[in-house]
């Protein structure tokens, strides 16, 4: 192996290694909480009027009648 292998591998271990995301110590919590679970509230689709909307385009003219 080359030097310059070795050396490119051993960044790539150290930033991996560095990289883990958690900051600070790791520690245990001194006493458990109490886990609330709520369930979801079901969300229905709003319901349709029964009178169609009125449109306020003007009317399209018949393309055949042109």
């Amino acid at each position: 192996m080359s030097v310059i292998f070795k050396w490119m591998a051993a960044v790539a271990l150290a930033l991996l290694l560095s990289a883990c995301g958690q900051t600070g110590p790791l520690y245990l919590p001194d006493q458990p909480q109490q886990v609330i679970i709520r369930e979801r509230e079901t969300r229905t689709a709003p319901s349709t009027p029964d009178v169609p909307a009125q449109s306020t385009a003007e009317p399209r003219a018949d393309p055949r009648s042109l």
